[in-house]
């Protein structure tokens, strides 16, 4: 993707705009020989099934956030912050903790929010329940976390259920098993509502793909031991998304992402304890109109 335009963003919009039509396009121009591989199911719904799904049901749901170290202002340090957010469905039970954790500036802060998350769970996961993690258990930077390992031990050891949970997938994994290079999402882009995949495997993670709004097919993740219990789990997963607001994304991580969220307040508070340790003449100079 090499390509180079001669002039300003706003000069070459319409070029842009041509260029990113066409590579979508192209994405979507993938179709598989064979459907029937996919072993494409479809939930079977009734009024307020979600209900009797879910009843009794403890979930918990992780998501954090963070404020990334202020160069322009000298100021090394950034914070992370990560709620974890505990429903007992039918039981009108809430529960919700935080963890939070200082970031130097020469620190990846996503990977170290990545695996504050994956320790807030790690905390919860001899509780039983159903467990979501907002994102994909596989992350590029990582080729392997034993943090994420520990966690998929723990899940089998207690035979706690754990799901990750992406929303807006462009992994090439199940493209790639057909040999074809575009995104999975793209590929699936024919399902139907509520119908889903059957589970793939890549080493100890297992993944699958469910129609649950009329976006993309969303992903969900989790570990190899779950398989047996495929349909339960995109039951469940599928009967979370009916509490929401959209009805297209899991109830507790709406709850999750609401209060792990710093807010101005909390965004002044550490503005206000930190300061500024000699501000940047460069930000400075493009400020000035």
């Amino acid at each position: 993707m090499d390509v180079k335009f001669r002039g300003s963003v706003f000069e070459k919009i319409g070029e842009l705009k041509k260029y990113i039509d066409n590579y979508i396009a192209k994405m979507e121009n993938f179709e598989l020989e064979n459907y029937d591989e996919l072993g494409i199911k479809k939930i079977e719904i009734y009024d307020k099934w979600y209900l009797d799904c879910l009843k009794n049901l403890k979930v918990v749901g992780v998501d954090g956030s963070q404020i990334n170290p202020l160069r322009e202002l000298g100021i090394p340090i950034g914070v992370v912050q990560v709620a974890k957010v505990k429903v007992w469905h039918g039981e009108g039970k809430k529960k919700v903790e935080y963890y939070s954790m200082p970031v130097a500036i020469d620190e990846n802060i996503n990977l170290k929010r990545f695996d504050l998350e994956i320790h807030a769970l790690i905390d919860e996961i001899d509780d039983g329940g159903l467990l979501f993690f907002d994102g994909s258990f596989l992350v590029p930077e990582l080729k392997e976390n034993e943090n994420v390992y520990r966690l998929f031990r723990l899940s089998k050891k207690h035979s706690t259920m754990l799901i990750g949970y992406v929303d807006k997938s462009f992994s090439k994994d199940l493209a790639e098993e057909f040999g074809l290079s575009t995104y999975d999402t793209f590929l699936l882009k024919n399902m139907r509502m509520f119908e889903y995949t059957r589970p793939f495997l890549k080493n100890d993670l297992a993944y699958a793909y469910i129609k649950i709004n009329p976006a993309l097919p969303a992903r969900i993740e989790y570990p190899a031991w779950m398989t047996e219990m495929h349909d339960e789990v995109v039951k469940l997963v599928t009967a979370e998304c009916q509490l929401s607001v959209t009805k297209g994304y899991p109830y507790i991580l709406e709850r999750a992402h609401k209060f792990s969220i710093i807010d101005k307040r909390g965004r002044d508070k550490f503005m206000k304890a930190v300061k500024s340790y000699s501000i940047s003449y460069k930000w400075l100079a493009k400020m000035i109109p």
